[in-house]
This record gives structure tokens, C-alpha cells and sequence, in this order.
């Protein structure tokens, strides 16, 4: 007697998107739900519509970044699901990114943004001595640059 072999393929990972920063962009994605998932395979074009190249094998996390782009163009990223025999699923939904300085500088704020809305902290009005009123949040002033580097982000108090 032989053992019939798992030939079925895995559903293909959902909820593709991509968010293009500087020099980079950063996938998330939801797993299927087939018991035997293992991992996902993420391929790259500059060319809508086609498969591209395997950029990344066997991811297990539900988020990657493609770094050392090129700002200015435009890519183009497609899953493939793994079961744990290796059958790979079909594709995703293809989805692309354009990589821009600006990309990053808007990515940077909108994490901080999104990170002060979850915070308990509230406005403050300054009276006209300069000096926040007694138990009001401090005000906090993001100042995002461009350098060689990259993008740095700094937090300063205003006291």
C-alpha cells in the first residue's frame, strides 16, 4: 500500500498592500487558513501584470520590507502560499509601490500620527505665560529631515 501524497495547494494569501517609503516598500498580507500553511513565497516585477522574480522565500511573518529600491520606480508584488509539502498556491492580487523620499517622509508621520491617536494625550492650550497649564500633556514638536542617512525622526518636549 503507498500513502497518497498532499498534492492540493494552499488557498493564496489576501489583503495584499503595500506601502512605499524611501527607498523601500513594506508588505502585509492575511495567511489562508489551510491547517497545513507554512509559508509564503513574494515575488517582484517592474512590469504590471507579470509574475516577476522570487524576491523572498518561505516567509512565515505577515509582513516583510523590500529594501535598496529605486525612489521613482514602480514595483510591482505578488504572494504564493506554501503548504508544508511545498505545493504553492496561485497567485495573489497583485498590488505595486512607487519608492520617493516623499513616500518616506509621509510613511514617518503617519506612523507618528497614528501612534500620538492612540495615546490618551490630549491638546493643550498654552496660557499666555508660555508654560502649559497644571495636568495638561506637554507639547510635542516632530521635526522630520532628510539627510545622506535617510530619514531621521526626532521628538522634542517643548517645555
Amino acid at each position: 500500500i503507498v500513502a497518497a501524497s498532499d498534492t492540493k495547494a494552499p488557498a493564496a494569501p489576501t489583503d495584499l498592500k503595500a506601502t512605499a517609503k524611501d527607498a523601500k516598500t513594506t508588505l502585509t498580507w492575511t495567511k489562508p487558513t489551510d491547517a497545513d500553511f507554512a509559508s509564503v513565497n513574494i515575488y517582484r516585477s517592474t512590469t504590471s501584470g507579470t509574475l516577476g522574480d522570487k524576491i523572498h522565500s518561505a516567509v512565515t511573518a505577515i509582513t516583510k520590507d523590500d529594501e535598496s529600491l529605486t525612489n521613482g520606480t514602480t514595483y510591482y508584488y505578488t504572494l504564493k502560499s506554501l503548504d508544508s509539502t511545498g505545493n504553492e498556491s496561485t497567485a495573489s492580487t497583485q498590488v505595486s509601490a512607487t519608492p520617493s523620499v516623499a513616500a518616506g517622509v509621509a510613511a514617518a508621520a503617519a506612523a507618528v500620527a497614528d501612534s500620538s491617536a492612540s495615546s490618551s494625550a490630549s491638546s493643550t492650550t498654552l496660557p499666555k505665560t508660555g508654560r502649559p497649564a497644571p495636568n495638561h500633556t506637554p507639547l510635542v514638536i516632530l521635526l522630520i529631515s532628510t539627510t545622506t542617512l535617510g530619514l531621521v525622526g526626532k521628538k522634542y518636549l517643548v517645555k
